[in-house]
């Protein structure tokens, strides 16, 4: 009796430790791959979905310029990318800001708008939008200057455009908000996609003068605005059916990715152990018919003190009862860090913009 209590307890404590949540192997996804010649990417870069084409956003550190490009959604991905549109010249001034390339960007009505940051001069920095039309680009400078969040599609259909400055701030077609009136972002925010559509409507951004993830979404009736509990600033967020949501989150502590289930309201409901992993700086999360998929990156240790930067997918597996398993596969890996990526899934595969010292299109089948 009393052995039988200690296997329990042992059971219920290595659930909650995350212990056996997947072997540390993965199995190679072997991804097709398009290249990008000749690029030296700054970390921030968009992956975007445009019927039957991606479109991807990105800056060139050579070029100094913020570039664009769309690629088909075929069988395979063309081995190196296709002629790219020349967006603006930004960051002009010697040396390169630590927020070069620095935008927000989506597809609204068919077209793509962007938010981004320009440097003319050292103590001169410009927060811009261009709008993609017939003839080429339409741009707009935006003031109070700050920095880009999100480009969202408002209840009307019509953009609203999300940045920070010095205050959390909305401005679309009926009006401008002010949502909060201190606010201090990390990196770029995480897009919250509908569970029906690539057009994002609401977005999370950590905010370092709370220390909180801050989630927004805009309603008919007003914008939703509230700090997910638990969550650490590298995080990702996703739609759940009947409006409740679902926050991939990394607890360096305790080196784990944590899956956060709350109600349309913001109350969390569930926090669930999804893995252990080291060294994260991204997150994607996604619903799929079996459940949760993320993407993630994590560095490991090899042989004669070496390291090694991976692209993990973990895929749900079929279950009956019980917690959820998940069975980890092996996107890309190699000695450069990973600076950053974005992923989508599309079209029944899973689209991955690596970003390295190189950038590069990841496309593999939903595993």
């Amino acid at each position: 009796m009393v052995k039988r209590t200690l296997c329990a307890l042992a059971a219920a404590l290595a659930a909650v430790a995350g212990w056996g949540l997947g072997a540390r192997e993965g199995v190679d996804l072997a991804p097709s791959v398009m290249s990008f010649p000749g690029i030296r990417p700054a970390p921030y870069a968009s992956l975007l979905a445009r019927g039957q084409t991606l479109t991807v956003v990105y800056a060139d550190r050579d070029t100094t310029s913020l570039r664009a490009l769309s690629v088909a959604t075929g069988d395979a991905l063309p081995l190196t990318a296709p002629r790219d549109a020349f967006v603006d010249k930004i960051d002009i001034v010697p040396p390169l800001g630590g927020s070069f390339g620095m935008h927000a960007a989506a597809i609204v009505g068919g077209r793509l708008r962007l938010l981004y940051l320009d440097r003319e001069k050292d103590d001169r920095q410009l927060l811009k939008r261009v709008t993609e039309e017939a003839g080429g680009w339409r741009l707009d400078l935006l003031e109070p200057f700050g920095t880009p969040l999100a480009v969202l599609e408002g209840a009307d259909g019509s953009p609203v455009d999300a940045w920070a400055a010095g205050s959390l701030r909305l401005r679309g077609a009926s009006g401008e908000q002010v949502l909060r009136g201190q606010f201090a972002p990390l990196g770029q925010a995480a897009p919250l996609v509908a569970e029906d559509s690539a057009v994002p409507v609401g977005f999370g951004s950590w905010d370092e003068a709370s220390g909180e993830l801050l989630v927004v979404r805009p309603f008919p009736d007003g914008v939703q605005c509230f700090a997910v509990p638990g969550a650490g600033p590298v995080s990702a967020i996703a739609e759940a059916p009947g409006g409740a949501l679902a926050v991939a989150t990394w607890d360096a502590a305790r080196r784990r990715i944590l899956l956060l289930e709350l109600d349309e309201a913001g109350t969390l409901l569930r926090r669930t152990v999804v893995t252990v992993c080291d060294g994260t700086t991204g997150l994607f999360l996604a619903g799929t018919p079996s459940g949760w998929l993320f993407v993630y990156d994590e560095v490991r240790p090899v042989p004669v003190g070496r390291w090694v930067w991976e692209l993990a997918v973990l895929s749900p597996e079929p279950h009956t009862v019980g917690r959820p398993r998940y069975r980890r596969g092996l996107l890309a890996s190699g000695a450069q860090p990973i600076a950053g990526f974005r992923a989508l899934i599309d079209g029944g595969s899973l689209f991955v913009l690596e970003v390295r010292e190189g950038l590069r299109l990841l496309k593999a089948p939903l595993p």
